[in-house]
């Protein structure tokens, strides 16, 4: 009972923390710049880039899946993990090979969906929109909660990194979800991928079905019983 009255005050604090689609929030234009130069491109951005000295070469460029974009006169370039300024950056030096004064600025015109994938021993594996910021226990919310197969202490986070290679990250979610403890909970970001895998206890009655139940026309009810393995009469 416990358990179930910290799920649902979770639950209504997630509730309460997100905004309403018809309210209007203000954001101070110093708070949005920071929020705009922490940004890091994403596959699927469309990006104007504008030419100061040479307004022939302005053009509006999607971020392709794998990362990268293509301009005019130069090779592609990596945009996806980088923040605008340091794509500007790397244009320029670009650019700088065959333009005088190739002053420029990279504008993200259109922000790519913002979701997040989570699968495994929730109820309802699913694509996640990420209207703002989500946490993993929210996610886990958002798909319905753990199973009961659900092992909470190695909860399986990939995140895109502008690269082939994800980065890897294991998740105990146990303090945050038994004592609501934000310090055990992480931060998502957009293209994250959460992974629940199955408790071990789970994973033998896979065993039990798959290879006993299924495939031995003997009945297990004749007295004896398998605990993990392990006989016992």
């Amino acid at each position: 009972m416990t358990f179930v009255v910290r799920v649902c005050a979770a639950a209504l604090s997630i509730a309460a923390a997100t905004p309403a689609a018809a309210r209007q929030v203000e954001v101070p234009a110093q708070t949005a710049a920071v929020v705009e130069e922490s940004y890091r491109l994403q596959p699927r951005d469309l990006l104007d880039i504008k030419f100061f000295y040479h307004p022939e070469l302005n053009e509006s460029l999607p971020i392709r899946p794998d990362g990268r974009i293509s301009a005019a006169l130069i090779n592609d370039v990596q945009a996806a993990g980088r923040t605008a300024s340091e794509l500007r950056a790397e244009l320029m030096r670009l650019y700088g090979e065959t333009l005088v004064n190739p002053e420029l600025t990279v504008i993200v015109k259109e922000f790519a969906p913002q979701r997040i994938y989570i699968g495994g021993e929730v109820n309802s594996p699913s694509l996640l929109r990420m209207p703002g910021k989500l946490s993993l226990l929210q996610a886990i919310f958002e798909a319905g909660g753990l199973k009961r197969s659900g092992k909470a202490t190695d909860v399986v986070v990939l995140r895109y990194q502008g690269t082939s290679t994800p980065k890897f990250m294991k998740v105990n979610l146990t303090a945050a979800l038994e004592r609501g403890d934000p310090a055990g909970d992480l931060a998502l970001e957009p293209l994250d991928i959460v992974w629940v895998p199955k408790t071990k206890i789970a994973k033998a009655n896979d065993f039990m079905d798959q290879y006993f139940r299924q495939l031995t026309p003997i009945p297990l009810t004749l007295g004896v019983t398998y605990i993990l393995g392990g006989l016992v009469q």
